[in-house]
């Protein structure tokens, strides 16, 4: 190699380890987690170390001039951020595949997931640090046809979980076939945007969940846009008010019913009993937000046995209740009562207390409607 050449390649051998580092940490970003994230400034200090280990083997030549060297690594920084544009790219473009997932499909990051589980009417399905990055995205369904209204009840319950910085707001998102989706938005005190679309599908509605670094959105969009809903006519919901429980309430009667929930009353309480996604989340911290959300002032109590009491007002009216959480093999079980006292709580907690998972083949119970001379539920 001449002397000259020595100095030129050491200038470009510089620049692509400054390269390196800018992209990792000022493209990447601070706090990026992606499996090469040691191997970065590794990288980036042997580039740097042979650049200036071969510029001090020639002593004897001239060096070029400092503008030269300088245009040369410039030439590395643009060559090492180039490079790793195409092989290590941005949250905002990674790549997604088609996932089929219970009745629809939806393009969603190609790693494994960390959380799957569920079955065609309740499941979720996650993914945490997605691309490296401080990212999170989740896919969930459940029983019933929800309202844009009910999507803001549930982000206003979200955002007490997430720490919320600011409130909600809506907007509508490109969907698929150039459709509109109804979508939320909320800033987190931890500085990344937490994204929350509803997509109807037969008799379910699916959620998809992003909160993650700039171009979490970008990400978001595609996923929406992917969505194609191919539900299986043998597994959907037939009718409103069918929840896969095992439970015998004499006395009781429907309330109020939906596509995987049903609401019964003993005219002294209230109890919604609903089929939910398993998942971990303390049950005070899902309950009393959502109740709060449609305008409660609800506060959880230390859990008694398998339930967490609640009490507070709601509608201006006093409300003692009570929440718990059975665990079945493919989705959970919320029963939820609420009354004005709590002995009609209690009650409602005593009667129910033989609650439990439906074994295979067995048929969902069916509660009669209410009686014309029924008094007035609470």
């Amino acid at each position: 190699m001449k002397p000259r050449a020595i100095h030129l390649v050491s200038a470009v051998l510089v620049g692509l380890g400054i390269g390196v580092m800018i992209y990792r940490f000022a493209i990447l970003g601070l706090f990026w987690s992606g499996g090469a994230k040691w191997l970065f400034p590794a990288i980036a200090t042997g580039l740097v170390a042979a650049g200036f280990t071969l510029q001090a083997k020639d002593t004897t030549s001239e060096r070029p001039a400092m503008t030269t060297r300088i245009a040369l690594a410039i030439v590395g920084i643009g060559a090492a951020m180039g490079l790793l544009y195409v092989l290590v790219p941005t949250l905002s473009r990674i790549a997604l595949e088609t996932r089929t997932v219970q009745g629809f499909s939806i393009e969603t990051p190609r790693a494994k997931p960390d959380v799957e589980r569920g079955d065609y009417n309740t499941g979720t399905v996650m993914w945490k640090e997605v691309g490296g990055a401080n990212a999170v995205i989740s896919v969930s369904w459940q029983g019933g046809v929800a309202s844009k209204e009910e999507l803001e009840i549930g982000m206003n319950a979200l955002a007490g979980q997430v720490g919320a910085n600011g409130s909600p707001r809506t907007l509508e998102m490109p969907g698929p076939n150039n459709t509109k989706v109804d979508s939320m938005v909320i800033d987190t005190n931890k500085g990344v945007p937490l994204h929350l679309s509803l997509l109807p599908c037969g008799t379910r509605s699916v959620l998809v969940m992003t909160i993650g670094d700039a171009g979490i959105q970008t990400v978001h969009a595609r996923m929406l846009t992917s969505f194609r809903c191919t539900p299986d006519a043998t597994k959907e919901q037939s009718s409103p008010g069918i929840v896969r429980i095992a439970l015998s309430l004499p006395g009781w009667w429907v309330s109020e019913k939906d596509m995987g929930q049903v609401t019964l009353t003993n005219d002294r309480a209230l109890l919604i009993v609903r089929e939910i996604t398993q998942s971990d989340t303390k049950l005070e911290e899902v309950v009393v937000p959502l109740l709060n959300a449609f305008g409660g002032k609800m506060v959880a109590k230390p859990a008694v046995g398998d339930r967490i009491p609640f009490s507070g007002t709601l509608e201006g009216e006093q409300i003692e209740g009570w929440a718990r959480r059975i665990v079945c093999q493919k989705h959970n079980l919320l029963l939820m009562a609420m009354s004005t006292d709590t002995d009609g709580a209690e009650e409602a907690y005593v009667q129910s207390s033989n609650a439990g998972c439906l074994r295979d083949g067995e048929t969902p119970p069916v509660w009669p409607e209410r009686p014309a001379d029924a008094p007035a539920a609470p």
